[in-house]
């Protein structure tokens, strides 16, 4: 971040649309600093998203490697991934990092040696669909066939309509039983809820 200047008006396409795209992709995800790596436990993860991993000198790169990289994992790089190398713009070192030469147009997804990395050289150009599709590719747990924001954990799953609308919400196993937690309806083995919703709504369900 130390690269940003948050002064100027583009900088936020950094953070931004990536969290715009989750919102809308139907899956749970959480956020981290990169200090973070060091201490959790990734071993649920399927995909990774850097959003502005420019630097990746003075074993950043390495934490990746013993931390991130491996598991046939994805991860996400944006712009330019190691781009400032030893100090100094090194364009050609973004290949080594992602497999996928600086400013490669569209989305390019490339199979490694430990996963897939998938290049985005502009970050504000990615959509809910396209995060979709990534996270499809990675074999993430897609919640609900609509483009609507949904938290999960092991227990509980929300989910969020902006309007009337109907959709499936789909639980990553089949469960005892499923308890809307507003209304206190309930749903016994299965996988899935169908939600029909008369305006903006929030629900949130505990599963078992």
């Amino acid at each position: 971040m130390y690269y940003l200047n948050d002064a100027r008006p583009d900088v936020v396409k950094f953070v931004n649309p990536a969290r715009l795209a989750l919102a809308g992709a139907g899956v749970s995800y959480t956020t981290a600093s990169f200090n973070d790596l060091r201490r959790m436990d990734l071993s649920a993860y399927k995909l990774v998203i850097l959003c502005h991993p420019f630097d990746l000198d003075d074993g950043r790169l390495e934490l990746l490697q013993n931390s991130v990289m491996g598991n046939e994992r994805s991860i996400m790089w944006f712009y330019g991934p190691g781009v400032i190398h030893q100090g100094k713009w090194d364009e050609a070192h973004v290949a080594a990092v992602c497999g996928t030469a600086f400013q490669t147009p569209g989305i390019s997804s490339v199979k490694m040696p430990w996963g897939y990395s998938i290049y985005v050289s502009a970050p504000d150009s990615i959509t809910a669909e396209d995060m979709r599709n990534i996270a499809r590719q990675a074999e993430v747990h897609i919640w609900c066939d609509k483009k609507c924001p949904v938290y999960a954990n092991s227990r509980l799953a929300a989910i969020h309509l902006g309007k009337s609308e109907q959709t499936t919400l789909i639980f990553p196993r089949k469960c005892r039983k499923i308890t809307e937690l507003y209304t206190g309806q309930s749903y016994t083995d299965t996988d899935r809820v169908e939600i029909c919703t008369k305006g903006p709504d929030t629900l949130l369900f505990r599963y078992e």
